[in-house]
């Protein structure tokens, strides 16, 4: 009887180490999520191209500007320049020119009309700029500069509407402190 159970025990516990033992893989790991940013317009972004023409005492001016995209945050920069205008020699409007960079913010944007704001920065160029001493002095001034607009959108996704651009001067003195043009304004996106 003590043969038997040798027998017996030897040959379950050969039969126990003699099956393969397979390792489980691990699992593999989840496949990265993607990252979104959180938007505040419902339009697409893309790029913005938008042209002004207004006029101020007779004087016309003209403007362009671009922007990144036509989401809040999206950042823009902008060429502005307003013509000269003179009588009997007298200059009514001085020629001014301006350049500067923006940020998009997105205000309204609904059933085809939209209002948006664009605070930013401008370099200004300010031609014969009458001096306190008789004579004429052009002048470059730097400063804070906002854009805001209404326009509605047509069919074609194009935008047509107002806008005002306004400039002001933080340092240089015998120049006006601020500076504002309406214009009409054409937006298409592309």
């Amino acid at each position: 009887m003590k043969k038997l159970v040798f027998v017996m025990t030897l040959a379950l516990a050969t039969s126990a180490f003699a099956q393969p033992k397979t390792k489980k893989a691990p699992p593999p790991p989840p496949p990265p999520q993607p990252v979104h940013a959180q938007v505040y317009s419902s339009a697409p972004s893309t790029k913005v191209f938008g042209a002004n023409f207004g006029a101020r005492q007779g004087a016309f001016n003209l403007g362009v500007a671009i922007d990144s995209g036509s989401n809040t945050g999206d950042l823009g920069g902008s060429f502005f320049l307003q013509t000269e205008k003179k009588e009997d020699s007298v200059i009514i409007v001085n020629q001014v020119m301006s350049f500067g960079a923006h940020v998009v913010l997105n205000i309204f944007d609904n059933n085809g009309w939209v209002v948006d704001l664009r605070p930013g920065v401008n370099i200004t160029m300010i031609n014969d700029v009458a001096k306190a001493g008789g004579g004429k002095d052009d002048k470059t001034v730097f400063g804070p500069s906002l854009r805001w607009s209404a326009s509605h959108r047509l069919a074609s996704g194009s935008e047509i509407g107002i806008e005002r651009l306004e400039v002001w001067n933080w340092f240089e003195k015998g120049v006006t402190e601020q500076e504002a043009y309406t214009t009409l304004v054409f937006r298409t996106r592309f």
